[in-house]
């Protein structure tokens, strides 16, 4: 046994230990009688529960727009919950996903995050989508999310839903490899003031204030953060610093319909590493949101923008202003007594300013149109079938068809097969794309966009199966996977050869890739008793190339694509005691890797085709705390990458490092 291995036993240990007092699981709400599943609307702020021993099953909504128990879903889904965020030693979204099982985490640096589903991540990810109470929040102008600049706090968050495979047939573009969907507390969950401050090494300095009340049919809720972080391999140098806020009004005509109102932004610094190099970012990400409820009809309007400037490594700043409106409708109904149709449309309008890197303006809008019925052949048997249709001005139309079938043949015992096809429209900057940098006298690096690629297409066959035995304290879930990717869309250069072609040296995205991935997870859970549980899941993927050029053109057909790990494990045990004391140990596994990217400083000629070996690395969190009821207060001592496995992520990231933070919360 190792030496990180054996103290995570140990660690285990003493929180197993130290448990004999309180319970660990609040029971958040009442069991949901079966007849009514497909009755109501989908009511996303009070999630039902169905109640069995000691943990709940969650109701869901992010597998098909409506509620129904996290059993029945017909997609691998898992869920983060408000009381998940406060054991844990995560100090932000990133950080929590570890522990999801299929999900891939990168971090470049305190402000740099990629995160993906089954394979494929890399720097400026852009194939997984983000919702925020429903609202896309990815960067149309790069088609990522920017996870360490939204503009939302993890005290704020009531519970975060994943989904892993396509998920186009209700999404759309962009739903490619999976679906996060973060759902916050509405003001009646957060009712009354909020504080919170993280402090610790790297001049790690966090704040957050949030006050909530309602008043007969009207509710608000306001939040203020503010995020400083400095760089992994220069303690010196600030690396993280943004203000977040935001804020919510609701009114409530009667049971049957609302009406409300939400506005937020971060402002602030951070960087991002691109598919050839780094720039620093300083600007504005921020939204305005409406929505009505009036029955089973929701209605949604939003406005994104992104208003930044960027410095990469010439030295100049270059501005980029990202507009996006989005509406949005959706009706769900029951026409049969078996039948559950959810239908829904959306439009949304993109306008791009960004001369000194698309050249001009450029304008895009987008249609849709979706339709699902959940229909309940037998009362142990469930279809779910959708198809979505899309239209873009540069990729034409697509539709995204989904079928699965669920099936519990033995009382506890689910069996779910699915196919489902998906696809990534080109983002802006592939797109549009119009650079020239100078990078020496006589040598230039041309990057550009193509307005003739298709988009990404995949083909995604899954099998799952789960259980719940020993009086539901045991959780067993096994999900499968082979998926068939095409037209991936690379950054190559032009007319590739070893060494690189004579100056200017271009770059640009083509339609180049074809491969294969498969794999699978399985996740155990356990309830000790109501006062300590522990979770155990591994993951295996394997990426193989359908076609040369794959991956920055370094892989053949058939040749194993290495750039994500092929073995993941994340372990984790909570525990805590009526005295108030509590703690978390949480591990994280991840197999070494072989990244590619464009190398800078390579010679001859610089950015040519490099692939790097990375280490396999164990990540420890720790945390002990103690929590005070009246007033709720809560002391933390968090550990994080407790045992110094310092490693990188990526090529070009920071060497990350151990952390050691002090957190203190408290509700009034």
């Amino acid at each position: 046994m190792t030496k990180t291995s054996g103290a995570f036993l140990f660690s285990m240990f003493l929180l197993a230990a130290a448990a004999t007092g309180r319970p660990a699981y609040a029971q958040l709400g009442v069991a949901e009688d079966a007849d009514d599943r497909y009755s109501g609307t989908i009511e996303e702020s009070f999630p039902k529960r169905e109640l069995l021993f000691f943990e709940e099953i969650p109701i869901v909504i992010s597998a098909t727009k409506r509620e129904q128990p996290i059993t029945e879903s017909p997609s691998s889904i898992s869920v983060i919950t408000a009381e998940d965020i406060r054991r844990s030693g995560a100090t932000n979204i990133a950080d929590l996903l570890r522990r999801v099982p299929g999900i891939d985490v990168l971090r470049v640096s305190a402000s740099d995050v990629n995160i993906s589903a089954r394979g494929f991540n890399e720097s400026n990810n852009n194939d997984m989508l983000l919702l925020i109470d429903g609202r896309s929040a990815y960067v149309d102008f790069f088609g990522i999310v920017v996870w360490d600049a939204l503009p939302i706090v993890l005290e704020e968050i009531e519970r975060i839903e994943i989904i892993r495979g396509p998920g186009s047939a209700l999404y759309g573009a962009n739903a490619f490899s999976g679906v996060i969907n973060i759902i916050t507390k509405t003001p009646q969950q957060a009712k009354g003031t909020t504080l919170s401050a993280t402090v610790g090494e790297f001049d790690v300095f966090t704040w957050t204030f949030m006050n909530a009340d309602v008043f007969d049919r009207w509710s608000y809720k306001v939040v203020a953060s503010w995020d400083e972080a400095n760089s992994f391999d220069d303690r010196d140098k600030n690396d993280l610093d943004a203000f977040t806020g935001s804020a919510f009004i609701q009114y409530e005509f009667d049971s049957e319909s609302l009406v409300s109102f939400s506005i937020g932004a971060n402002e602030g610094e951070g960087n991002t590493l691109t598919r050839t190099a780094p720039f620093d970012r300083d600007g504005t990400i921020g939204y305005a949101k409406i929505n009505y409820d009036f029955e089973n009809w929701k209605f949604q309007g939003f406005y994104n923008l992104v208003d930044i400037d960027v410095v990469a490594n010439d030295g100049e700043e270059r501005s980029i202003v990202n507009n996006s409106f989005d509406l949005e409708m959706q009706h769900s109904f029951a026409p049969w007594e078996d039948h559950a149709i959810t239908w829904g449309a959306n439009y949304r309008h993109n306008r791009i300013t960004s001369r000194e890197i698309v050249g001009r303006e450029e304008r895009d809008d987008l249609f849709s149109l979706f339709v699902q019925d959940q229909f309940r052949i037998l009362d142990d048997m469930t279809l779910t079938t959708g198809i979505r249709f899309d239209s873009h001005p540069l990729t034409g139309v697509h539709l995204s068809p989904r079928a699965s079938l669920v099936y519990e043949p033995r009382e506890n015992h689910i069996f779910r097969a699915s196919v489902a096809r998906a696809f990534r429209n080109p983002s802006s900057v592939e797109s549009y794309l119009d650079l020239n940098i100078p990078l020496a006298p006589g040598v230039t690096l041309s990057s550009l966009g193509d307005r003739d690629l298709e988009a990404e297409e995949i083909t995604s066959f899954e099998f799952g199966y789960q259980t719940r035995l020993m009086d539901s304290k045991l959780h067993l879930k096994v999900d499968t996977f082979y998926n068939l990717l095409d037209e991936i869309i690379e950054f190559r250069q032009e007319d590739f050869t070893f060494p690189s072609p004579p100056p200017p040296i271009v770059l640009d995205f083509e339609n180049v890739g074809k491969a294969t991935a498969y794999g699978g997870e399985v996740g155990l859970e356990y309830h000790f008793s109501e006062l300590l549980f522990a979770y155990l899941n591994y993951s295996y993927q394997r990426l193989k190339a359908r076609d040369d050029g794959v991956q920055f053109q370094l892989n053949e057909d058939g040749d194993t694509i290495d750039s994500s790990p092929e073995h993941k494990i994340s372990a984790g045990v909570y525990a805590e005691h009526e005295s108030g004391l509590n703690g978390s140990v949480d591990l994280s596994f991840v197999d070494e890797t072989a990244i590619g990217f464009f190398d800078s400083s390579s010679t001859p000629l610089p950015f040519q085709p490099t692939v790097v070996e990375l280490d396999d690395y164990t990540r420890v969190d720790v945390r002990i705390g103690y929590k005070i009821r009246d007033p709720e207060i809560e002391a933390s001592l968090i550990f994080q990458n407790a045992f110094d496995d310092s490693h990188r992520e990526h090529p070009l990231g920071e060497l990350l490092q151990s952390q050691v933070l002090f957190q203190i919360y408290g509700r009034f």
